[in-house]
């Protein structure tokens, strides 16, 4: 008689072994602390649940598998799309205004290295959006921008469709004006009071 053993793996292991994250340091605070605060505070977004529910987690997962796999990719867009001797660097922390901003990467412009654009990457389940549409995004990237003195961001960004069933890769890259990092920068600032209560004063 036939048998079959079945062991369910843990997607949030499966993306560790993958992509092993960097530790995070809640001593500090985040640029992801600040948006979600803007956005509730715009009322775009309400507060974050208590209990993040399995199959959220197993997406993030995901998402984080994904984006080792395109670095190459990202690699080879940076060589073709912009002036010669464009590169990629992955993962990158940055702290500005004792803040800290946790990029999935940059685009480097060679020989001195300097930051030419901020790399984001995404994995939407849906079959079409836009970055730009995703305010919550919005808000992440110019933040990253003004961090580390640049207008472009390269949002890769995977589309999950489930009918039908698909996948599409898109690379946006979006140019921002000085002065709209500015302002975003200023309303992220704004939230700081409300998030170093919550976070230190809690």
């Amino acid at each position: 008689i036939m048998k079959i053993q079945s062991t369910q793996l843990s997607m949030e292991e499966v993306a560790e072994t993958f992509h092993p994250s960097d530790p995070r340091d809640e001593s500090k605070i985040h640029i992801s602390d600040l948006r979600d605060t803007l956005l509730e505070t715009l009322g775009l977004q309400r507060g974050k649940e208590k209990v993040i529910p399995q199959w959220v987690k197993n997406l993030g997962s995901f998402g984080l598998v994904w984006e080792k796999v395109v670095h190459g990719t990202i690699q080879e867009q940076a060589w073709n799309e912009g002036p010669p001797g464009m590169t990629f660097q992955g993962a990158t922390i940055v702290e500005v205004d004792g803040i800290i901003g946790t990029l999935d990467g940059l685009i480097l412009q060679e020989p001195n290295g300097q930051p030419a654009a901020v790399w984001e990457n995404k994995t939407r389940w849906r079959a079409e959006e836009l970055p730009t549409d995703n305010e919550r995004y919005m808000i992440q990237a110019k933040a990253y921008c003004w961090m580390v003195g640049v207008t472009q961001c390269w949002f890769s960004v995977l589309n999950i469709s489930a009918r039908p069933p698909n996948m599409v890769q898109w690379l946006h890259i979006i140019d921002f004006t000085p002065q709209e990092l500015m302002e975003n920068w200023r309303s992220l600032l704004q939230m700081r009071e409300i998030v170093e209560r919550r976070k230190f004063h809690a």
